[in-house]
C-alpha cells in the first residue's frame, strides 16, 4: 500500500538563528485549532501507533485536541530534519514537548 500524507494544514517556516559562535537552524510550525476535524479524520496518518494508543485513552476532548494539534505541528517542524515523509513513523516521546 502506498504511503499517504496527512492533510497539509498550518504554517511551517524554516529559520536560522545567528549567534557569534554558530548559526542554528530551526523550524517554526503552527496549526490552527480549526484543523482538528481534518486531522482527526486521518489520525492514523498523523500519529505513531503508541501515540495513537495514548490519544485514544484521553478522556477529555480538549486534551485530545491539544495533543493531536501539538504532535502534528511538531512533526511538520521535524519532517525536513528527519527526512521522513510518513508522520506515523515519527514517535515523539512524552516529556520531549
Amino acid at each position: 500500500m502506498a504511503h499517504q500524507n496527512p492533510p497539509s494544514e498550518g504554517y511551517v517556516q524554516p529559520f536560522v538563528l545567528n549567534r557569534e559562535e554558530a548559526a542554528y537552524q530551526g523550524t517554526l510550525a503552527s496549526v490552527h485549532s480549526s484543523s482538528y476535524s481534518a486531522l482527526k479524520a486521518q489520525v492514523g496518518l498523523v500519529l505513531h501507533p503508541s501515540e495513537l494508543n495514548y490519544f485514544e485513552s484521553l478522556p477529555a476532548e480538549r486534551r485530545k485536541i491539544s495533543f493531536l494539534l501539538g504532535r502534528y505541528a511538531a512533526k511538520r517542524a521535524l519532517q525536513a530534519y528527519l527526512n521522513e515523509a510518513d508522520f506515523a513513523k515519527i514517535n515523539i516521546l512524552s516529556g520531549v514537548l
